[in-house]
């Protein structure tokens, strides 16, 4: 309960994000179709791209019900349950909050009503059919990795989004009303229950048929991105579809391995010029002290924070920004445990080193004890190690401590920069102190002179 409480709270600004995109999108359909407007399919359409491309980054930018469902519904763990559920109820209440404004300052509520001559068969017909056009091009555009198919990062994504609920819109407009989203059809329902205690069947209907929608949208993703082969975005040896699980081992991860070296403070290893071609990946281990008769939960955080040479913050891959398509950064995902699994880095960092753009000079490795009220006092030891992956799990190097900084909750752990062609990875082992549930960002300037240290080693690009 604690662990997702903790998750919860920290994931609270991307929460937020899907309920402010969807309230707009939400009152500017219902603005647009009380005021007769011409340009409605355009307004809505542009709504929805600026939303997405201003959101997108924080919290995916569904801003729909039926789209979360879909890439929930895809898989590769790209929305895990906890975010579908809160993701779905922010979307919905946002949904009825949106129609309750425009009822509000137009006086008037959103009929789910069909078009001149059209029977309710076609008109759920056309909103199944289009719904699933939708969530198949959000899946395309926003959640693939793969560059096989040509997929990858791209700043079309929203463009594309709000083009396909336009065209949409022109469409099927005169038809069924075009609804596609479940959160304008649940306010709808809502708004019109307060405004004169009436239930309309068509809402209904539309709700389903946006789901049944997504759920043909997320199956049609299936197929063409190789999901019965095996290929493309549901490759599992494709570096990006990696599972998000501890990297286990067959060894005693405290018995260090002959081929790794023990780095101790401020040492730093400079990696073979072939090991820029090999996935790596920093795993971290913690053990907490033992507390008879309870099991202690402390939410420790690793990140990957990028620095240019001359010391500008290029951003973090960490639990609310898990992965980086631009440079092949991912993160394993959140743990909140209190005793060390076995065998198995409990967060790690993925990346491959020739993928990193060339204006990154640093990857700083921060691990933060998010819990409040919790420091270093309650961890036993923790470990910090880099892998290589493609090399049979080959460990190049490690750094582990059981004498931590007395009160201090934030360390700055270790960092791979460039030195010439080829990248060190230089044990840091700084403690600092931050505000209780802090991100990288109170350790920017702490950072910063951890990477001007090694900065002047000119690296070519």
């Amino acid at each position: 309960m604690k662990s997702t409480l903790s998750r919860l709270r920290r994931s609270a600004p991307k929460y937020a994000a899907e309920f402010v995109g969807t309230f707009f999108l939400v009152f500017t359909v219902g603005a647009n179709i009380h005021t007769h407007s011409i340009g409605t399919a355009v307004s809505i359409g542009a709504m929805l791209t600026v939303m997405v491309y201003s959101l997108g980054p924080l919290s995916g930018a569904h801003f729909n019900p039926a789209v979360t469902t879909a890439i929930w519904l895809s898989g590769r763990r790209k929305l895990s349950d906890l975010d579908f559920a809160v993701y779905v109820i922010c979307q919905a209440v946002s949904g009825i909050l949106g129609s309750a404004a425009y009822w509000l300052l137009l006086g008037k509520t959103l009929p789910m009503q069909l078009g001149p001559n059209v029977s309710a068969h076609s008109a759920i017909a056309v909103e199944v059919l289009y719904t699933s056009a939708l969530c198949y091009v959000v899946l395309n555009v926003m959640t693939t990795n793969n560059k096989i198919q040509g997929n990858g990062t791209n700043s079309f994504f929203g463009l594309a989004i709000g083009f396909t609920v336009t065209a949409a819109a022109v469409a099927t407009g005169p038809l069924s009303g075009v609804c596609l989203n479940p959160a304008i059809s649940l306010g709808s329902v809502a708004v019109q229950f307060l405004a004169d205690g009436s239930l309309s069947v068509m809402p209904y209907l539309y709700f389903f048929a946006s789901i049944v929608g997504s759920a043909l949208g997320a199956l049609g993703f299936f197929l063409v991105q190789g999901g019965l082969t095996g290929r493309f975005e549901y490759d599992p040896d494709l570096q990006q579809n990696r599972p998000l699980v501890p990297m286990q081992e067959d060894r005693n991860l405290d018995v260090t391995p002959p081929s790794s070296r023990m780095l101790v403070l401020g040492e730093a290893l400079t990696l073979p010029l072939e090991v820029n071609k090999h996935e790596l990946f920093c795993g971290l281990t913690w053990r907490m002290n033992e507390r008879p008769g309870s099991i202690d939960i402390v939410d420790i955080d690793l990140t990957c924070v990028k620095f240019s040479q001359d010391g500008e913050c290029l951003g973090a891959v960490y639990f609310a920004k898990r992965e980086d398509f631009t440079n092949g950064i991912r993160h394993s995902g959140d743990e909140a445990i209190g005793n060390e699994k076995k065998n198995a880095d409990l967060e790690y960092i993925t990346l491959k080193l020739a993928n990193v753009r060339s204006n990154v000079f640093a990857l700083v490795f921060v691990v933060m004890i998010y819990t409040s009220g919790r420091s270093f006092d309650d961890v036993e030891m923790y470990r910090a190690r880099l892998v290589d992956i493609d090399d049979g799990k080959k460990e190049f190097c490690r750094l582990e401590s059981n004498k931590l900084a007395v009160g201090r909750n934030a360390l700055i752990s270790c960092m791979l920069y460039r030195r010439g062609k080829r990248w060190a990875f230089k044990a840091v082992d700084s403690f600092h102190t931050v505000p209780a549930h802090s991100s990288y960002r109170k350790l920017v300037p702490e950072i910063q002179e951890a990477v001007e240290q090694v900065s002047d080693q000119c690296y070519s690009p």
